[in-house]
């Protein structure tokens, strides 16, 4: 997926069920103060959270799994012309028909979703950030596709 040989922190979008949005999970030990964001966890000390625990993700997120996505069409027609608004899903699942198989899990540059620490990202904003990426790789094509699949209500 182009993930070895990268000079920038990556984080991995999963999405919220029920929403448009997503949710960044990260490893915390890695530290975010590079791309001028500090999760509100560190911001005051973790002591109050307990003993640490270990993120565990189950093996099987690794796997690509059929899921409704959005036709490269249907995405250019909403955001062309400013007919789509950041904070609304693009389409309705009943009309969505196109499935492709994806992670259930993005891996994306840390610098493009820097406000999601605290907060739930809209699907259609993290879109629009990853496609002013000029250097397309497969890790970005993957993330964009599964965005797709997070903007159908």
């Amino acid at each position: 997926m182009g993930l070895t040989n990268l000079t920038y922190l990556i984080l991995s979008l999963i999405a919220v069920p029920g929403t448009h949005k997503v949710k960044i999970i990260y490893e915390m030990g890695q530290g975010t103060a590079q791309i001028g964001q500090i999760s509100q966890v560190t911001k005051g000390g973790a002591d109050h959270l307990g003993t640490p625990q270990v993120l565990v993700v189950p093996d099987t997120i690794q796997k690509k799994v059929p899921v409704k996505t959005l036709a490269d069409a249907t995405i250019l027609q909403a955001f062309r012309g400013d007919q789509q608004t950041v904070d609304q899903p693009v389409a309705p699942a009943r009309e969505v028909t196109t499935e492709k198989s994806i992670m259930p899990i993005a891996p994306v540059p840390a610098y493009m979703t820097f406000n999601g620490f605290n907060a739930d990202l809209d699907a259609s904003m993290v879109y629009e950030r990853l496609m002013g990426i000029q250097d397309r790789t497969p890790m970005i094509d993957h993330a964009l596709t599964f965005l797709w699949s997070c903007m159908i209500r």
